[in-house]
C-alpha cells in the first residue's frame, strides 16, 4: 500500500491509497484540529474527531470535506487542522 504525506504550512494529510492509485475505498477519516473564535489571541481548544466519510462527509475523502463539516459543527469559529487521515 503505498501513502502520500502532502505538507502545507502546519497541516498534514495522509492518505491511504489503494492500488488503482486513489483513496476511493476510504470510509472512515481521523482528524486532529484546534478551534477557537474568532479574533481571540492563543491556539484554542485542541481536539480530535473520527467518523464515517459517508455520513459526515457525504462521501468525500478530501482535506475541504472535513473542513466544510467541521466549520459545520464549529459555527463561527477557527478551524487548523492539524492532522487528517483516511482509512
Amino acid at each position: 500500500m503505498n501513502k502520500s504525506i502532502i505538507y502545507v504550512c502546519i497541516l498534514t494529510i495522509n492518505l491511504s491509497i489503494n492500488s488503482y492509485g486513489y483513496a476511493g475505498n476510504s470510509t472512515r477519516y481521523y482528524v486532529d484540529y484546534y478551534h477557537k473564535l474568532t479574533g481571540l489571541k492563543g491556539k484554542g481548544t485542541r481536539a480530535r474527531l473520527s467518523g464515517s466519510t459517508g455520513q459526515h462527509l457525504y462521501g468525500g475523502i478530501s482535506e475541504s470535506a472535513v473542513l466544510s463539516y467541521l466549520k459545520r459543527k464549529h459555527k463561527g469559529e477557527e478551524i487548523i487542522i492539524m492532522r487528517l487521515k483516511f482509512r
